[in-house]
């Protein structure tokens, strides 16, 4: 039995981590297993924390307990690690000075889902987490306190009951597929963190054998065209909207999430000889899983577009580049604002397609794709994907185009 809270000791003084690989012996399809954390709050009182990072066999060292070093990305997977291990030591010191789980006795069935829910993994993680994403965390609790409206032990949790809040989301809530998955996929890492911190046993998770169906949806964006209208506009005539035409046309060269787009600020771009600007950031949406950098000369493409809108912020903000970095911001504005502006500016265009923040990433890699014939490998640095499958979903491929390249091809050799 591990109690969480405990006033009796100094946690910070007695805590103790170690690693720990495979503890459950089991590989998952890829042949890999997890590497968790081992928290000793005391002799007899002890959690299991998840890392996130799975592995093969066959590079964890066992007799020094860490990566072996002819891992592929060695550097960065045991970055991770370390970043994640001091990450739930401060996770567990906080829950326990919180009080948050005074009242949760894990390993019994006194852990309910609710409470589990909002104070173990909502006011945990929210740190580690983009805005979007705890928007969605809040809104599949709120959702499961609509579908049941009294708490109830998180051992309780079936696959019945996952059918039966599935249907609740799609008949009284009106959600489509992907929409359900979005929420039955967070309630899936609730149960998940429940598994690791022994809460619910391995084996009786009911997402062993709940399905979550979605499909791969559509991705909308702009021509050419009407890129090009957007660009064109007289800006005199709608002063109000100049900004978020900026920050819109910017994402559209650059693929920069909006998350990122509102980080912006003199530390992201180096100017380089004959005045080349260079950009170089961490995704927001991946920053507390990788510290790996997006990195590239904006100067090289659009000819010159890009320089042009961000050395106006130079200029525009060059009076407080010296001062605290929050004041720095060149395109500080909230989702909702930016997104209410961008139906102004949609309307001032003249423009059918729906413009809202994503549209423009959307666009930039598109086009750079299909008009412009980017290769896709560089395409992806840019967009700063992990996988050539992210970006290859924007390579639209007629049949016209392989009529073109069934004729370029010597069928003669």
């Amino acid at each position: 039995m591990i109690l969480i809270r405990d006033t009796n000791f100094k946690i910070r003084d007695t805590m103790k981590t170690k690693y720990i690989f495979n503890r459950k012996k089991r590989l998952n399809t890829k042949g890999q297993a997890p590497v968790e954390v081992m928290i000793y709050l005391s002799r007899k009182k002890r959690i299991f924390r998840s890392t996130g990072v799975f592995i093969a066999p066959k590079f964890w060292d066992e007799n020094k307990n860490e990566l072996k070093k002819s891992i592929p990305n060695y550097q960065e997977l045991n970055h991770k690690l370390i970043l994640k291990r001091h990450s739930l030591e401060d996770q567990v010191i906080k829950e326990a000075m919180s009080g948050d789980f005074s009242s949760v006795t894990l390993g019994t069935q006194k852990v309910k889902l609710f409470e589990f829910f909002e104070h173990r993994v909502i006011k945990v993680t929210n740190s580690e987490l983009t805005e979007g994403t705890q928007m969605i965390y809040r809104r599949t609790l709120r959702y499961l306190k609509e579908f049941r409206k009294e708490d109830f032990p998180i051992t309780k949790v079936d696959v019945f009951f996952l059918e039966s809040f599935n249907i609740f989301l799609k008949e009284t809530k009106k959600l489509k597929l992907n929409g359900r998955a979005s929420l039955m996929l967070r309630l899936k890492t609730v149960m998940n963190v429940a598994v690791n911190d022994g809460v619910v046993d391995y084996a009786k998770n009911p997402f062993r054998t709940f399905k979550i169906h979605q499909v791969e949806p559509e991705t909308h964006s702009l021509t050419l065209e009407e890129l090009t209208r957007i660009e064109n506009l007289d800006m005199s005539l709608r002063p109000e909207l100049d900004k978020t035409r900026d920050m819109f046309l910017f994402s559209c060269y650059t693929s920069l999430r909006f998350g990122d787009l509102i980080n912006l600020s003199f530390e992201n771009f180096e100017v380089l000889e004959q005045g080349r600007i260079r950009l170089t950031y961490i995704q927001e949406k991946l920053r507390h899983r990788s510290a790996k950098k997006v990195q590239w000369i904006i100067s090289d493409f659009w000819g010159g577009k890009i320089d042009k809108i961000i050395l106006k912020y130079f200029k525009k903000f060059e009076n407080v580049k010296d001062v605290q970095k929050d004041i720095r911001f060149f395109f500080r504005y909230t989702n909702q604002h930016y997104n209410r502006q961008l139906k102004e500016l949609q309307n001032f265009a003249g423009i059918k397609q729906e413009l809202h923040s994503h549209l423009a990433r959307h666009t930039c890699i598109t086009l750079l794709v299909n008009d412009f014939g980017l290769d896709i490998t560089k395409a992806q640095m840019i967009a700063g994907h992990s996988k050539m499958e992210m970006t290859r979903k924007y390579l639209r491929v007629t049949e016209r185009d392989l009529e073109t390249a069934a004729r370029n091809i010597n069928w003669d050799k």
